[in-house]
């Protein structure tokens, strides 16, 4: 919904409020009725042909901005998926290196060039990795 203002605010009236009731969810039998009752509008087949296309108008916008929301939400999730898988595939290389050369957790890090500033985070979940033991 758009909001042009409060009901109860002085200035509420006349314009703003035709504005807000042509974009609001009511229906247009509503529409058409309130239009008629508080703003004296005479309903010829041409108004209740606008007054559609209004209630079209608003919810266009609703649905373009819900679907925008969607993609933005969708690309995120898609983002976060990509760097976790990253990040479990190092985490595995990393267990690889251990296993396999015999490497401690920061030796196998440095081997796979793991920046400083990611190292951190890798330290905090080698409590998963197994060490190797002689």
């Amino acid at each position: 919904m758009i909001g042009l203002g409060q009901p109860d605010s002085p200035r509420y009236d006349g314009l703003l409020k035709m504005l807000e009731l042509l974009l609001s969810k009511r229906t247009v039998e509503e529409k058409k009725h309130i239009l008629q009752e508080e703003f004296n509008f005479k309903m010829t087949e041409n108004m209740i042909k606008e007054t559609t296309d209004m209630c079209n108008l608003s919810q266009a916008i609703e649905d373009i901005g819900r679907e925008l929301g969607k993609r933005e939400g969708i690309n995120i999730g898609i983002e976060q998926g990509r760097a976790e898988a990253t990040f479990q595939t190092t985490l595995a290389n990393i267990q690889s290196l251990i296993t396999t050369l015999r490497l401690s957790a920061e030796q196998a890090m440095d081997a796979l060039n793991i920046p400083q500033e990611e190292l951190s985070q890798y330290l905090l979940n080698s409590n998963t990795l197994t060490r190797f033991t002689p």
